[in-house]
């Protein structure tokens, strides 16, 4: 066979599901013709479908390298990165197929997607109205633009845009229903979840959205109910559980959430890890006088959080090793010098697999020994303590370029999380920033979103601390000391926020108006529970944060954290 007639019967074959003939016939052309485009670009596809990343990678570049002018391969590579959770390399290979065919729909959406992914709202809905009129009939770009809106506040656009749309599935209804409430018509936004949730009975998350809708309306018991009902139905969710179980947390019911938060741990055992050992798991057993293993909780956030429980389970066991995130051990070993620090890994540390030990469990789960109530939350305890060498270094650097101005740590976006979009602010909502005098900036956000900070400050008048390469602020050593460097952080619910809290630093922790009410920002008399130096600053309207700022001047007037 020709190298052409392998091309045409390796298409064939991809177009009628034949993967295998396909692939052949691809590699039969190529040994032909190395430098066949088709058979390079469409091979990639192939791997990068069967989760063959390097291979596909080469494949499409070396396609890319003989025709650069391929809007299509240009896509299929960007998709490649986006499912390899590399979010910048993609939108980079999307921006270069539009630079081919400014009309290519697919690539503006697919681009759109990434913003979205990495919180840049206004970038996605940008290209979410470019692919709309270029996909004409495909709902799920309508879908996606509204969810751009509704990030930006536009609740009300998002409303009009989504009642236009026929049809009448159960993911429409849910978010018709959370633009509606987030527009104010909160009897609305009711009905449309309990029509999405005829349309979808088993449909988690929708139950999940309508029951923050339920206790933002004040009906608490109302979404407690819908919670464990969903509960019951859905006993494999561990997601449920976690949320009844926070809700149950804010209602000041620790001894009925505790047991339910431990579900956490369900889905994947240990941090997605079986745990071959033959120490018992807790559970609730009295651990005075006994030798325990504490395993590392999922996210840094929750084990950053917990720390505090690790003195006072040492005053009443013997502790024989805590697991953590490895880049947490510096910090917490610094703290706790007693204290024997292990670094999750595969194979598990020989510390936590020890025989010696009566129980072993998560660090968070012995909260309902430790933490039965909210009087039994301490109001004050053992502040992390950062590297003195970095904090002398970052107060230098941080003071020098101030100026004598108040300086602000910022973190504005949690582009890692599943719910990031949801509890990012765009940066557009907080250029009142700008609105109060003797006011520097310096960046604590991380990933795609940080490279956007720097240009922002210069467009709003911002004084910006341009703190370099250096100011790795996904190390928590060196983000803990250079946030120590500032007067106040403000950040959206992320790690940064629990680390100020864990230095007992001040810092406000912005949470968008009817969007997650976590549990560990919850207060008591107007003091924070977990973290008492962090003061939660929920928005009042959807998109609108320029009520803060009064309360910012007050504070940079007096010098000091209000």
């Amino acid at each position: 066979m020709s190298e052409r007639a392998h091309v045409d019967s390796a298409l064939a074959h991809h177009r009628a599901g034949d993967v295998e003939s396909a692939a052949h016939d691809y590699r039969a052309a190529l040994a032909l013709n190395p430098k066949n485009v088709t058979a390079l670009h469409m091979l990639g596809v192939i791997e990068r479908d069967a989760g063959h990343m390097k291979p596909a990678a080469k494949l499409l570049e070396e396609s890319l390298g003989v025709d650069p002018n391929n809007a299509e391969a240009w896509l299929d590579y960007g998709l490649l990165y986006r499912k390899a959770r590399e979010p910048g390399v993609a939108i980079e290979a999307f921006v270069k197929a539009l630079a081919v065919d400014p009309d290519f729909g697919p690539a503006w959406f697919q681009r759109g997607q990434c913003h979205a992914e990495v919180c840049q709202p206004e970038a996605a809905l940008m290209c979410f109205e470019k692919a709309e009129p270029l996909l004409p009939g495909q709902s799920v770009v309508v879908l996606e633009r509204a969810q751009a809106e509704i990030h930006l506040g536009q609740a009300d656009q998002a409303v009009a845009r989504l009642r236009k749309l026929a049809g009448n599935e159960a993911s429409l209804q849910a978010l018709l229903a959370d633009a509606l409430w987030l527009a104010g018509d909160v009897s609305q936004a009711e009905q449309a979840f309990a029509k999405a949730a005829d349309l979808a009975p088993d449909a988690v998350a929708d139950k999940i959205r309508h029951a923050e809708l339920l206790q933002a309306s004040g009906k608490t018991e109302d979404a407690l109910a819908l919670l464990e009902q969903t509960r019951q139905r859905r006993p494999d969710r561990h997601d449920v559980a976690v949320r009844h179980a926070e809700l149950l947390f804010t209602t000041g019911r620790f001894g009925e959430a505790w047991p339910l938060y431990q579900r956490r741990h369900e889905r994947m055992g240990p941090n997605g890890r079986e745990l071959d050992t033959q120490t018992p798991h807790w559970s609730g057993e009295p651990i005075d006088g006994k030798r325990l293993v504490l395993t590392m909780d999922q996210g840094l956030g929750e084990q950053i959080m917990f720390l505090a429980f690790v003195p006072e389970l040492a005053a009443r066991a013997d502790i024989v090793a805590v697991e953590l995130d490895a880049q947490l051990i510096p910090l917490a070993r610094r703290t706790y010098p007693n204290i024997n620090f292990v670094p999750w890994s595969k194979p598990t540390h020989p510390d936590v697999m020890s025989a010696a030990a009566d129980f072993w469990a998560a660090t968070g789960d012995f909260g309902r020994v430790l933490r039965p109530s909210a009087d039994s939350f301490p109001a004050s305890g053992s502040p992390l303590k950062p590297d003195p060498d970095l904090l002398v270094s970052w107060q230098r650097n941080v003071r020098a370029q101030a100026g004598g101005k108040f300086v602000i740590g910022l973190s504005h976006a949690s582009p890692k999380s599943m719910s990031g979009p949801d509890k990012s602010v765009p940066l557009s909502h907080l250029s009142w920033l700008a609105s109060v005098p003797d006011v520097a900036v310096v960046s604590l956000q991380y990933g795609e979103p940080a490279a956007q900070m720097k240009a922002w400050t210069a467009e709003t008048g911002l004084d910006f601390i341009d703190t370099g390469e250096s100011a790795n602020v996904t190390d928590p050593e060196n983000q803990a000391a250079l946030m120590a460097a500032t007067d106040l952080v403000i950040s959206v619910s992320t790690t940064t926020a629990h680390l100020a809290g864990a230095l007992h630093h001040p810092a406000w922790v912005l949470l968008p108006f009817g969007r997650h009410h976590f549990w560990y920002w919850m207060e008591v008399d107007g003091r924070s529970l977990w973290h008492p130096s962090v003061q939660r600053m929920r928005q009042s309207k959807p998109g609108d944060w320029s009520d803060l700022a009064p309360r910012l001047k007050e504070a940079v007037a007096r010098k000091g954290f209000i």
